[in-house]
């Protein structure tokens, strides 16, 4: 999990609020220059975080990738999952920010006569995959809290009497089914991009794409349950 979380948020933020701005052609610079700056000084610093718990002499934590509990409360993990649960943890505030960012650059600062429907199809798939980001990563945030308090307060938040596995696997994947779509939307929006560059001619059923790619973000939060 520490892997998908890493690649899919704040490390990538930098690249795809600039290039959806220069797609756009409608602002000179993102909404938020401050935010956008401490979301991109802060990006390396949960790596720094996660990854150090695989070199300690005990190994990786065996938590699998989705982290269920029991397996990822006290005291089954140790250090090990602490390193995890505290770096994961501090990615989501930045992915958070880092998709108001992109999501207020694209709405709001926008040149008079760049309608929405005049924008790139890249910076639509920016979009829609910013407007999942705030709908999903806040749920990993608070399952992660959660398991904080479990660890370290004494809570039974996640207890297997009480169902926590269950609830864990709610909402973990209200979170992990998104992420799929919020890694494969910017490509999506980086072919439709290239094609027509090469073969010369415009994009075809322009109106069908943003449709389709609105309608990929919807569905994207709506069947997470599948995987339970």
């Amino acid at each position: 999990m520490s892997r998908t979380v890493t690649a899919s948020g704040p490390r990538s933020a930098k690249r795809r609020s600039a290039w959806s701005r220069i797609l756009a052609r409608a602002v000179r610079s993102t909404s938020s220059e401050r935010m956008f700056t401490i979301v991109n000084i802060c990006s390396p610093i949960s790596p720094v975080s996660v990854y150090p718990g695989r070199g300690l002499r005990c190994g990786a934590p065996g938590l699998g990738w989705t982290a269920y509990p029991p397996q990822r409360c006290y005291p089954f993990p140790r250090r090990r999952g602490r390193h995890v649960n505290h770096g994961v943890g501090d990615l989501r505030p930045r992915s958070i920010l880092g998709a108001v960012d992109m999501v207020t650059t694209i709405v709001c600062p926008r040149c008079p006569g760049m309608t929405m429907f005049r924008m790139s199809i890249f910076t639509w798939n920016i979009l829609v995959t910013s407007l999942v980001i705030l709908l999903a990563f806040p749920v990993l945030t608070a399952a992660l809290m959660a398991l904080a308090f479990d660890r370290h307060l004494g809570g039974h938040i996640y207890d297997a009497a009480t169902g926590g596995p269950t609830l864990w696997q709610h909402l973990f994947w209200f979170f992990g089914h998104p992420e799929v779509y919020i890694v494969a939307l910017p490509f999506f929006g980086v072919v439709s991009e290239i094609i027509p560059v090469f073969s010369r001619k415009p994009l075809f059923g322009y109106l069908a794409l943003v449709y389709a790619t609105l309608a990929i973000g919807s569905l994207s939060m709506a069947v997470w349950a599948h995987h339970k």
